[in-house]
C-alpha cells in the first residue's frame, strides 16, 4: 500500500468504519490489539462506536493502570466534540497488559467516568480530525486502532477520511449489507483529501456454514469492491477483501479468538486475524504465531475451558493472623484458574521432579515477610509480595468501603499480574470474594478486648472446621473451663471472618430472657417488627438468601440447653456455641500457648522481661482470664513502683516475683464451689485483696461483688450510680465522701477497669461489663454467709430502683427495662424481702404493658408460674403479693392468647381478693376483676363480662373518681363488652364520652387517646355511621404518627379501617386489610387471635373485591383453621361461628353452595344457641344464609328466614340498624322475584 502509511518513525493510523452497528467489529480490533501487542508494536485503541461488547470489556481482564490522556492529545480529541459536551480535567488512559506478551495495549473510550464525550459529526470536521491525525501519528505508539460511530453519512465518512491512513469497513450479511459497505468505501475515497486505502473486512463471515454458499458470498464482495480494490497502489487482499470466519462459543461474555484459540485448534479463525494484523502493519509481522502457549493456557483456565497443561501453582505464606487475607487471595487465585497450597504444607510442590514450579505469594505486614519463606532463598521462584489494605476502625461508610475495595483492586491486579494469571470476571464467576475488614451491615458482635492477644491457632482451627462445610449448615461447639477463654476466642473469630459472612449476630445464652432479646435485636435490625421478634429472626435467617450466609454465636451455653427452640431452620449457617460442657465435636479449650501468654504480658507491662512474664505465665497455667487480670495487675503495681522512685525495669523485675511467689504459695482460703480454674481463683482473689487495701479500693471491691449479681450483659451506668446502690456501698465501705459525692463511683468504675475487673462504656451506652467467669469467680469467693448478704443488700437496692405502681408508665418504661435484665442473675426469685416481691409483681406488669419480645412473655410466664407455687408454699396461697403476681400473670396469658389458663388465674385470684375483709376498695382487686372481664370476653362469655365490667368500672368511679386513668382504661372494657353483647349503641356512648375525657385529660399525643378513636370508629362502623370511614382514617393516621408504622395499635386501627372501606371502596380495603394481616403475622405470630381475625376481615376484603375468589377462600380457610385448632377457645365459641360464616361466604363465590349452606346454617345455630337469636350476629347470619338459599332458587325459605330476621331486627334494634335495613332490601329484590344481589353482611371477628 502507499500513501502516508510509508512515513517512517510515525504510528500508523487505521479507522475501523461500518455503514450499521456490528459486534464484529469492536471484536476484531480487540482482537488485532492482541496480536499486536504480541508483537511487541505499541498499540493504542481509540473506541468511540457503540457497540456491544465494547473493546473494553474484551481487554477488562488484562487491567492493570490507569493514567492521563496526554494534555495535548486530550484537546485534540476535545476538538471532536462539542465544547458543552467536554468534562473538565483530562480524561482516563487505562492500560492493559496480557501476561507473556511483549507489548500494553493502552484504551481511551466512551462510557467511562470523565471519559471521552460522544462523538458528533458535526464538529468533527476534516480540518479537526486532520489535526487529531497529526497528534495521533507523532505519538509514541506504533499503531492506532480507530473505532468511529457506525452511519454512512458525508460528513462522518470526511472525517473518517481524514483521520486514517487506511480505512478498515467492517460488514456482516447478505448482499444489502455488502452494497451497504460499498457505499461506505466509496464515500471514504470520495471525501478523502489524501488517497485512503480501503480494506473490505466480512467479520464473522459464515465460511463453515455451506462452501457453495460462501463460495458465492466471495464472488458477490469480490464483485462488490473490484472498482475500488483496483485502485489501490498495491495488491489488493486475496479475494478483494478480509474475512473473520464466524467463531462461536458457549461464554456469555467477551472473549479474545486469539488466547482461546492456536494455530492448531482453529486455524482458520487465527489465520483471518492474522490477515488483518499484516494489513494493518503494512505486511510487517512476523509469520510465527506471538501468543504463548502457556498465555493462552493461563487465559483458558480464567474461564473454565479445558486445558492440556498443569494449571498454574502457587504457595501463599502468610502468618497466622492473616488467615483472611489468605482466605482472600487463595480464593481471588482460584478465580484464575490456578492451584494453591499453604506453604507450611507445600505437599510435593516442592520436590525436585514437580511438574510446575510454583510461584510464591507472601502476604506481608510492613517489613516483615511471613514465616517460611526464608527457606525458599536460591530456589529461583517466582515471589510477590502482597500487603493488605489497612484495616477500617469502627463504623465503614460507603466511602470508606469504597477505598478499601479500590486498594484491594489494584492490589490483586498487581498480584495476578506479577504471577502472570488472568483476572477473571466477576459477572463470570459470581460473586467477588468479600474483602476482609468490611463487616456486614448487620454485624452485632461485642467489642473485642484490647487486652487480650488473639489466639490465631484456635481461631484457625474454628476456620478450617467451617471452610470445609462450605455454605452447608455446621455447628462447631468450644468447650473448656470458665476463664479459658471460649468467650473470646468465638468473639474473636466473629471479628476477624465477619467480612465472609452476610449477617453476624451474638446471642448470649446463659439465661433464655437475654437469647430473646438478643434474637429480637437481630429481628428490629432486619426490619421485622415487635411481637415474636425472635421468630422472626429465626425464619428469615432460614428463608432469606440475603442471610443465606450467616454466623450466630450462642455464647456460654448451658449444659442443659438444647437450644432446639434457638437456632433457626435450613440448611445453610455457620453456628459457634461456647459452653462449659464436655460435648461431642467440639474444640476444646485448655491454656494459651507460651508464646502467646508471653506476648499477652509484656505487651500489657511496661519493662517486663519474657522471662518474668514466662514465669508468671507458667504459675497461672497460661490462662487467658488469669493472664488478663495478671497484666493489670503488673501495670498497676509497676506504676505504683515508678510513682515511689523506682526504675521501670527494676519495678517490673520486683512486681513480678511478688505476683509469682504469691500465686505459688499454698492457699489458706475455701475452694470454690465451681468449676473455675484455680490460677483464675488466685488471681482474682489477689486483686481484690489489693483493692481492699485502699477506701477507694474497696468501693471497687463492693461494686464487683454486687456486680457479680447482675446480668453479664451489661449494667446500666444509671443503675450503679443510682442512690440506692450509693447509700448501701457507701454504708458498707465507711466511705464518708461517697456517701456526700456519687462521682466517686465513677472514680471507683475506672479503678476496677485498670484492675481488669470491668468494662466502662462511657458513651451513648453507659453501661458497666463484669465478665461472666469474674462473676463467678467473685461469688464463688465469698463465704455463704457474705454472699448471701450481698445478694440482699443489692435486692434492696434494685427495689429502691424499681418505679412504684403509680410511676408514670412512659417515664418508668426504662428502669423497668434496665431491671428486666437483672430479675434471674440477681436471685429476686428467691427473695423473702416484700419490697423485693414488690418489685417483681410490678416488672410482670411492665412486660404486660409495654408487650416486648414474646418469647420473653412466654418465658416469663413459665417462670411466673414457677413463682406463684414457690410463694404459695411459704407465704401462703392468700398472700397479696402473690394474689397481685396471679393477676399480672393472667394479664400475660391473656396477651399471649392462652384464655383458658388467664381465666383460671383471674377467677382463683378474684376469688381469694374478693374473700378479704377490706377488698370492697381494694384496686388489686378492681385490677384483677378488670382482667377477670377481659378472659371471660376472650372465651365468648359476653354476659358475663358485660356484668363483670360494669361492676368493675362502677367500682373505680367509686374509688378514683371519673377521670382516673384506671377508670378511662374500665370505661374503655365496658364498651368493649356492651358491643359484643349486642348493644353497640350503648358501646359508642361509653366509648364518645371515654375519647371525650381522654382528650381533655391526656391530650391529642396520648396514643389511648387515638385507641378510643379507633372503637368508637368501630362502632360506628357497625351502625354504618356515615362518619366511620373519616373517623377509623383519622385515629389510625394518628397513631401511625405517634407509634410508628409497624406499632400493634397502628396496625389493628389499618385493620379497622380496612374493614369500613369494604361497602365503598374494596380494592383500598383489600390493600389496607392484606398489610395489617401481613405486620401482624410478623408481630404476633401466625396463630395469634388478632391475626387470625384480621386474615378473615382480608378474606371478606379479597371476596368483596371479586377477582380472585381462590384467594379469598384459601384466607377463611386459613383462618377458620387457625381459630379452630390454634386458639385455646371452648367448643360453641362464637368466634368460631363468625369464621364458619365467613369461610361459608367465601365457599359461595367460590360457587360450593351445598358446602356454604352447611355452613351458614352451622354458623346460625351456634350464634343463636351460644348469644342470642335477636344479637346483631345471629340476624347477620340469618340475613346471610337468606341470601345464599335465593342465589340458589329456594326462594320462598330465603323470604322466610329474612322476614323473620328482619321483624327481630326491627323490634330490638330499631328500624335504622343495619340488619333491618339489609334484610328489608333483600325482601324488596324478594317481592320483584330477583334472586342475585341480595345484599351481605360481613362479621369481623373483634378484638376482646
Amino acid at each position: 500500500m502507499s500513501g502516508r502509511r510509508e512515513a517512517v518513525g510515525q504510528a500508523a493510523v487505521t479507522v475501523f468504519a461500518a455503514a450499521a452497528v456490528r459486534p464484529g467489529r469492536a471484536d476484531a480490533v480487540a482482537n488485532l490489539a492482541v496480536l499486536l501487542a504480541a508483537a511487541g508494536r505499541r498499540v493504542l485503541v481509540l473506541d468511540w462506536s457503540t457497540e456491544s461488547p465494547p473493546v473494553r470489556e474484551f481487554l477488562d481482564p488484562f487491567h492493570t493502570d490507569t493514567a492521563e490522556v496526554p494534555a495535548a492529545l486530550w484537546a485534540g480529541l476535545l476538538a471532536m466534540v462539542p465544547a458543552h459536551a467536554r468534562p473538565a480535567g483530562v480524561g482516563p488512559l487505562e492500560r492493559f497488559t496480557v501476561p507473556g506478551l511483549a507489548g500494553p495495549v493502552d484504551l481511551i473510550c466512551t462510557g467511562t467516568p470523565g471519559g471521552l464525550p460522544d462523538f458528533v459529526t458535526a464538529t468533527a470536521s476534516p480540518a479537526a480530525s486532520g489535526d487529531l491525525r497529526g497528534l495521533l501519528t507523532e505519538s509514541d505508539y506504533d499503531d492506532v486502532l480507530v473505532l468511529l460511530p457506525a452511519g454512512r453519512d458525508p460528513d462522518r465518512l470526511a472525517a473518517a477520511a481524514a483521520l486514517g491512513d487506511l480505512a478498515v469497513v467492517v460488514f456482516a450479511g447478505g448482499p444489502r449489507a455488502v452494497a451497504a459497505a460499498v457505499e461506505v468505501a466509496t464515500g471514504l475515497r470520495r471525501a478523502a483529501t489524501v488517497r485512503v486505502d480501503v480494506v473490505a473486512l466480512a467479520a464473522p463471515f459464515p465460511a463453515g456454514d455451506d462452501p457453495e454458499q460462501a463460495a458465492q458470498a466471495r464472488t458477490d464482495i469480490h464483485r462488490a469492491f473490484a472498482p475500488i480494490t483496483a485502485e489501490q497502489a498495491d495488491a489488493p487482499p486475496v479475494d478483494g477483501h478480509l474475512e473473520l470466519p464466524a467463531w462461536r462459543h458457549d461464554d456469555p461474555f467477551a472473549l479474545l479468538a486469539v488466547l482461546v484459540e492456536s494455530p492448531d485448534t482453529a486455524p482458520a479463525v487465527l489465520a483471518g486475524h492474522a490477515a488483518l494484523a499484516e494489513v494493518v502493519t503494512g505486511h510487517g509481522l512476523p509469520t510465527a504465531d506471538g501468543v504463548p502457549a502457556a498465555t493462552r493456557a493461563t487465559y483458558r483456565r480464567a474461564f473454565g475451558l479445558p486445558t492440556d497443561g498443569e494449571p498454574d501453582r502457587v504457595l501463599v505464606a502468610a502468618a497466622p493472623a492473616h488467615r483472611p487475607w489468605s482466605d482472600w487471595v487463595r480464593d481471588q487465585l482460584a478465580r484464575a484458574g490456578a492451584r494453591t497450597r499453604d506453604l507450611a504444607d507445600p505437599g510435593d510442590w516442592l520436590d525436585p521432579g514437580a511438574p510446575v514450579a510454583p510461584s510464591v505469594l507472601a502476604i506481608t505486614a510492613g517489613d516483615t515477610d511471613p514465616p517460611g519463606l526464608d527457606a525458599l532463598a536460591g530456589r529461583g521462584l517466582r515471589t510477590h509480595r502482597f500487603t493488605p489494605a489497612p484495616t477500617p476502625e469502627g463504623p465503614v461508610g460507603p466511602a470508606g468501603r469504597r477505598s478499601a475495595t479500590e486498594h484491594a483492586d489494584r492490589a490483586r491486579s498487581a498480584m495476578l499480574r506479577a504471577l502472570g494469571l488472568v483476572e477473571r470476571r466477576t459477572d463470570f464467576a459470581g460473586p467477588a470474594p468479600r474483602l476482609p475488614g468490611l463487616a456486614p451491615a448487620r454485624f452485632g458482635a461485642p467489642g473485642l478486648n484490647p487486652r487480650l492477644t488473639p489466639r490465631d491457632t484456635d481461631i484457625n482451627a474454628l476456620r478450617d472446621r467451617f471452610t470445609r462445610a462450605g455454605e452447608r449448615r455446621t455447628i462447631v461447639t468450644v468447650t473448656g473451663a470458665a476463664g479459658a477463654g471460649k468467650s473470646q476466642l468465638a468473639l474473636a473469630y466473629a471479628h476477624r471472618f465477619a467480612y465472609d459472612y452476610d449477617l453476624v449476630w451474638w446471642v448470649p445464652t446463659h439465661d433464655r430472657q437475654r437469647a430473646f432479646v438478643a434474637l429480637a435485636g437481630l429481628a428490629a435490625g432486619m426490619g421485622r417488627a415487635g411481637g415474636h421478634q425472635a421468630r422472626a429472626a429465626l425464619r428469615a435467617l432460614a428463608t432469606d438468601p440475603a442471610c443465606r450466609r450467616f454466623l450466630l454465636v450462642f455464647d456460654d451455653v448451658p449444659a442443659d440447653d438444647d437450644l432446639e427452640d434457638l437456632l433457626p431452620e435450613g440448611g445453610t449457617g455457620h453456628i459457634l456455641i461456647t459452653t462449659r460442657s464436655a460435648l461431642d465435636s467440639t474444640v476444646e479449650l485448655t491454656g494459651m500457648v507460651a508464646g502467646e501468654a508471653v506476648a499477652l504480658l509484656t505487651g500489657a507491662v511496661p519493662g517486663l522481661t519474657a522471662e518474668h512474664a514466662a514465669a508468671v505465665a507458667e504459675a497461672l497455667d497460661h490462662r487467658p482470664y488469669a493472664l488478663e487480670l495478671a497484666g493489670c495487675w503488673l501495670r498497676e503495681t509497676v506504676e505504683a513502683l515508678c510513682s515511689a522512685g523506682a526504675a521501670v525495669a527494676a519495678a517490673a523485675d520486683h512486681a513480678a516475683a511478688d505476683l509469682v511467689a504469691e500465686l505459688t504459695r499454698p492457699a489458706d482460703t475455701h475452694t470454690p464451689h465451681r468449676a473455675h480454674d484455680p490460677a483464675g481463683c488466685r488471681m482474682t482473689e489477689h486483686t481484690l485483696a489489693t483493692l481492699a487495701e485502699t477506701t477507694l479500693g474497696r468501693v471497687t471491691l463492693l461494686l464487683v461483688r454486687m456486680g457479680a449479681f447482675l446480668s453479664a450483659q451489661g449494667v446500666a451506668l444509671g443503675l450503679m450510680r443510682s442512690r440506692p446502690l450509693v447509700a448501701a456501698v457507701a454504708d458498707l465501705a465507711a466511705d464518708d465522701a461517697l456517701a456526700l459525692d456519687a462521682t466517686r463511683v465513677d472514680r471507683a468504675l475506672r479503678l476496677g477497669e485498670r484492675y481488669g475487673l470491668l468494662e466502662v462504656d462511657w458513651g451513648n451506652r453507659a453501661r458497666v461489663h463484669l465478665g461472666n467467669t469474674l462473676q463467678g469467680i467473685v461469688a464463688d469467693l465469698m463465704g455463704p454467709d457474705e454472699r448471701e448478704a450481698t445478694r440482699a443488700t443489692l435486692l434492696r437496692c434494685l427495689a429502691r430502683y424499681a418505679p412504684a405502681e403509680t410511676a408514670d408508665e412512659a417515664g418508668s418504661a426504662d428502669r423497668f427495662a434496665e431491671l428486666q435484665r437483672h430479675v434471674l442473675p440477681s436471685g429476686a426469685l428467691g427473695s423473702d424481702d416484700p419490697q423485693v416481691r414488690r418489685w417483681l409483681v410490678n416488672q410482670v406488669r411492665y412486660l404486660y404493658l409495654h408487650r416486648g419480645e414474646y418469647g420473653i412473655l412466654d418465658a416469663a410466664l413459665d417462670i411466673g408460674a414457677g413463682v406463684l407455687d414457690d410463694w404459695a408454699a411459704r407465704f401462703g396461697v392468700d398472700d397479696p403479693l402473690r394474689l397481685r403476681l396471679a393477676g399480672q400473670l393472667a394479664n400475660l396469658a391473656r396477651d399471649l392468647g392462652h384464655r383458658r389458663r388467664a381465666l383460671d388465674l383471674d377467677r382463683d385470684t378474684l376469688a381469694r381478693q374478693r374473700a378479704r375483709p377490706d377488698s370492697a376498695g381494694d384496686l388489686p382487686t378492681l385490677a384483677t376483676a378488670r382482667g377477670l372481664g377481659g378472659d371471660l370476653r376472650g372465651l365468648g362469655r359476653f354476659a358475663d363480662a358485660l356484668v363483670e365490667d360494669q361492676v368493675t368500672w362502677e367500682g373505680y368511679v367509686r374509688e378514683l373518681g371519673e377521670d382516673h386513668p384506671q377508670t378511662r382504661r374500665a370505661a374503655n372494657n365496658l364498651a368493649v363488652s356492651r358491643h359484643l353483647s349486642g348493644d353497640t349503641e350503648g358501646a359508642l356512648r361509653v366509648e364518645e364520652d371515654n375519647h371525650r375525657r381522654r382528650l381533655r385529660l391526656f391530650g391529642e399525643d396520648d396514643p389511648d387517646t387515638w385507641w378510643s378513636a379507633t372503637n368508637i370508629g368501630v362502632y360506628r362502623r357497625e351502625l354504618r355511621h356515615p362518619r366511620a370511614v373519616e373517623g377509623l382514617q383519622i385515629a389510625w393516621q394518628k397513631l401511625r404518627d405517634l407509634l410508628g408504622a409497624d406499632a400493634r395499635a397502628t396496625v389493628c386501627a389499618e385493620w379497622q379501617f380496612s374493614a369500613a372501606l369494604r361497602g365503598t371502596d374494596a380494592g383500598r380495603a383489600r390493600n389496607h386489610a392484606r398489610n395489617a394481616r401481613t405486620v401482624l403475622r410478623a408481630l404476633l405470630g401466625e396463630t395469634h387471635p388478632d391475626t387470625l381475625a384480621a386474615t378473615l376481615s382480608f378474606a371478606h376484603a379479597q371476596r368483596r373485591f371479586g377477582q380472585d375468589h381462590a384467594m379469598a377462600l384459601e384466607l377463611a380457610l386459613d383462618a377458620h383453621a387457625g381459630f379452630t385448632a390454634e386458639v385455646d377457645l371452648p367448643p360453641g365459641h362464637p368466634f368460631l361461628a363468625l369464621c364458619e360464616l365467613g369461610l361459608g361466604q367465601a365457599e359461595a363465590h367460590a360457587g360450593s353452595h351445598e358446602r356454604a349452606e352447611e355452613r351458614h346454617r352451622h354458623a346460625l345455630a351456634l350464634l343463636t344457641d351460644r348469644l342470642e337469636r335477636v344479637h346483631p350476629w345471629t340476624l347477620a347470619a340469618a340475613v346471610d344464609l337468606g341470601a345464599l338459599l335465593a342465589e340458589t332458587g329456594r326462594l320462598d325459605e330465603a323470604v322466610r328466614i329474612t322476614t323473620a330476621a328482619r321483624d327481630d331486627a326491627v323490634d330490638y334494634l330499631g328500624p335504622g340498624h343495619p340488619c333491618a335495613v339489609d334484610a328489608g332490601a333483600n325482601l324488596d329484590l324478594a317481592a320483584r322475584g330477583v334472586t342475585t344481589g341480595w345484599r351481605l353482611i360481613d362479621v369481623d371477628v373483634p378484638q376482646t
